[in-house]
């Protein structure tokens, strides 16, 4: 009786399999269980497409392509084709031999006619003692990831590399050629190509700067443009520090832009952060662009008030207890501008680096009141570009010791206080637009 059951059961197994299966459409029909859903597996891809579209490789090497295909879908079969072998072959697997100079084509093709093409270059092998690292600095800044290690193979090509650090624990490099310092001290980085070819670099690992200002301080030591500028210290011993960028040798005026007077700015914990953040980007974007200066040079101030910002304890406005939005002398430096005050060991450093860095162009970033204070050309660039509700045309709180006010009133040059709405609104294309564009209200010279 149990024979008779079990040949029962497989009758139905069989019977099942083949109902669940259609030969008229080309697609095959398969459930897992009882309870799982049917899926529909087609054999004619909609398409096929190749994880390169150009690649660049030297003479004898190597690299494995690869495809995707739409969800559930299976072709009857796939196949590589090289458009000259004498170039690169290309296997049954996708793996691609670079044979001579030259470009060819790799194609993948599925059963129904779908394809996805590859363009390879061929350029010669390196060779030893024509690989350079073409790195001017070698000094890499602790914390900072902005030292990347550039390389000429003299016409050569190698798409593999790797990158190592003889000694972790001063530079670490990322398979990118990233360096990282981590302590200071001295380390070698060395590039090794496909074939064994090999450079080396021996890197510095220093730590000279503002903590918060890692990025800023690696892009001056990477990029003659961009010149640091010590202008003295905190009350605390921190470095007062500015950045310089030049765009070109007719430079006729100067666009100072401060960052983080107060270490707390309302919002949450040491919330000035967000804006030395975004200052250290300033940085980086007119170095990468000095085009966009005209004939303007642009001085950044990262973080005015250092010891509130890194080590303030509260958001208290002046008073004995006040160390954070204040100085740790408890003083409020954006009340500290004007005759007569000067307290603070930070706005007297600053008002002097002022005297010799005369400003055309002034502003003040701050947080988070949504609105601009000075003059109306930049409030109304304010509002367009960043999105600032309110606009104090023409008040400059000169009287209340506000610092944009004094450069004002000292200088005569247009001046604003900007107030982001708060810190999630601070996005740094907005911000490079407005200063953009205010460059070129004033770039015309003098």
């Amino acid at each position: 009786m149990k024979k008779n059951y079990l040949k029962i059961l497989i009758l139905i197994v069989v019977s099942a399999t083949f109902m669940f299966m259609d030969y008229d459409t080309n697609y095959v029909y398969a459930a897992k269980s009882s309870s799982s859903t049917v899926k529909k597996v087609s054999q004619n891809p909609k398409y096929i497409k190749l994880n390169k579209s150009k690649l660049t490789l030297g003479v004898g090497e190597e690299y494995t392509l690869s495809y995707k295909l739409p969800k559930n879908t299976k072709p009857k079969s796939v196949k590589y084709t090289s458009s000259d072998k004498k170039i690169a072959t290309v296997s049954k697997k996708g793996v691609v031999k670079a044979k001579s100079k030259g470009t060819v084509k790799i194609t993948v093709k599925t059963s129904n006619g779908k394809k996805s093409v590859c363009t390879v270059k061929v350029k010669k092998a390196p060779q030893k003692g024509k690989v350079k690292i073409t790195n001017s600095n070698n000094k890499v800044q602790v914390n900072s990831s902005k030292y990347k290690i550039e390389y000429d193979l003299n016409g050569a090509a190698s798409y593999h590399k790797t990158f190592k650090s003889s000694n972790k624990k001063v530079a670490k490099v990322s398979s990118d050629g990233v360096v990282t310092g981590v302590s200071k001290g001295t380390a070698t980085i060395t590039l090794k190509l496909y074939n064994g070819v090999s450079e080396k670099i021996k890197v510095k690992v220093v730590d000279d700067c503002l903590a918060l200002n890692v990025d800023a301080y690696q892009i001056s030591l990477n990029n003659k443009r961009v010149t640091r500028i010590k202008y003295g210290k905190s009350a605390k011993g921190r470095i007062l520090e500015a950045y310089e960028i030049v765009g070109n040798k007719k430079t006729t005026k100067t666009f100072i832009m401060t960052f983080a007077i107060h270490g707390f700015e309302d919002e949450y914990w040491k919330d000035g952060k967000v804006l030395v953040k975004e200052a250290n980007k300033l940085v980086e974007y007119y170095a990468d662009n000095p085009s966009k200066l005209k004939n303007m040079r642009v001085i950044i101030i990262p973080c005015l008030n250092p010891d509130g910002t890194i080590a303030g304890k509260n958001n208290l406005r002046q008073c004995s207890k006040a160390y954070g939005r204040c100085t740790y002398k408890h003083i409020d430096m954006n009340r500290d501008f004007k005759n007569g005050k000067f307290k603070a060991k930070e706005t007297r450093a600053f008002r002097d680096f002022l005297k010799k860095y005369k400003a055309n162009v002034f502003i003040d970033f701050h947080g988070w009141l949504n609105e601009s204070l000075g003059t109306p050309a930049i409030c109304n660039s304010a509002k367009s570009k960043i999105g600032l509700k309110k606009a104090k045309k023409n008040v400059y709180g000169t009287s209340s010791g506000y610092l944009f006010g004094y450069v004002h009133s000292q200088y005569n040059c247009p001046s604003a206080l900007i107030e982001f709405k708060n810190s999630k609104s601070v996005k740094h294309k907005q911000v490079y637009k407005f200063t953009n564009d205010v460059i070129n209200k004033y770039n015309k010279k003098a």
